[in-house]
């Protein structure tokens, strides 16, 4: 065999060797699929995002237009009302669908107790926030969004007690406030309980079915497919426990406010409101009840990590000043 034979054998034999590999190996340009422009975006168009920001943050986030199916628009207003008690023991709760004046037609009711195991008095109702406002300019009105939040407004050393939390329907909270029961036997109703914060707890609202339904003043929505949140207080010892409520609204205007009466689009979104809770409980299942513990837990993280951040760069300085004899000590 000659020489160039013998170069040409080796020269098939090694292109043999790269085209079976790349039988074998599938192509990365070929296996590469384009990604879908939802893909890219998420589960939740624009205005779907930005309701999903101002039910996670009623007191705060940016307004948005609701995304419920019936149709009309009206105009976005923030209420906020404060609410402070100093009875050992009590619960309060807020259908922000009640917006009215009357009885049960108003969007706060409560019932407290001399002790946690001591029978909750009748139930009491008070205005809900914005409801002399809404009561005269509104024709119709229905909530966005809202959130309870919580305070203890005590005396630190005498702190104590405990409050607990629930995103329920506004049906089942109107059986709590009309029960008579005790706080104590009330407590296994509300999905979470901590000691008395020392600082402040937010209990945010979740819509009902029924929440995207133009709503006047003379009912009582206290009913099913209406979303309430409440807060029960135990064993506070007299010390004084302050509610803000704070509820974002959509109304529209009476004939002699003056206001343009906008004419009906539908929602923007191409979302569902159920879509958006969804969304807000796949990031988080308890979205709607803030835990202390778990914030501090978060912050506590946070401020390791950043301190762990900060502790490489000073090492580093510090190794290379001693090296280099800048060091002194």
């Amino acid at each position: 065999m000659t020489k160039n034979s013998k170069t040409n054998s080796k020269n098939s034999r090694a292109l043999s060797r790269r085209a079976n590999s790349a039988a074998r190996r599938p192509s990365s340009r070929a296996a590469r699929v384009p990604r879908s422009s939802l893909g890219r975006r998420g589960p939740l168009d624009a205005h779907g995002l930005a309701l999903a920001r101002l039910l996670k943050d009623p007191c705060h986030a940016e307004l948005a237009e609701p995304i419920y199916m019936s149709t009309g628009t009206g105009y976005l207003t923030r209420c906020v009302l404060d609410k402070s008690f100093t009875d050992d023991s009590g619960v309060v709760f807020v259908n922000p669908a009640s917006w009215g004046l009357a009885g049960a037609n108003c969007g706060l009711g409560y019932a407290t107790s001399t002790g946690a195991g001591n029978s909750i008095g009748g139930v009491a109702w008070y205005n809900g926030p914005g409801a002399v406002f809404l009561t005269s300019v509104a024709a119709e009105v229905r909530p966005v969004a809202a959130c309870i939040t919580t305070y203890y407004a005590g005396t630190e050393s005498l702190r104590a007690g405990s409050v607990a939390q629930a995103q329920v329907d506004a049906a089942q909270a109107s059986l709590v406030l009309n029960s008579g029961a005790t706080p104590d036997s009330l407590g296994p109703f509300f999905a979470t309980e901590d000691r008395t914060p020392g600082t402040s707890l937010e209990t945010r609202w979740a819509p009902g079915a029924q929440d995207g339904d133009w709503g006047n003043s003379t009912t009582s929505y206290w009913t099913g497919g209406h979303g309430a949140v409440g807060v029960l207080w135990r064993s506070l010892g007299g010390q004084a426990i302050k509610f803000r409520v704070t509820v974002v609204y959509e109304w529209k205007p009476t004939q002699a406010e003056g206001l343009q009466n906008e004419p009906a689009r539908g929602s923007k979104s191409a979302n569902t409101i159920d879509q958006v809770v969804g969304f807000l409980a796949g990031q988080d299942p308890m979205w709607g009840l803030s835990r202390p513990g778990a914030a501090m837990t978060s912050v506590g993280g946070d401020l390791i990590g950043a301190m762990g951040r900060l502790a490489l760069p000073v090492a580093r300085n510090f190794a290379l000043r001693a090296a280099t004899g800048l060091l002194t000590l």
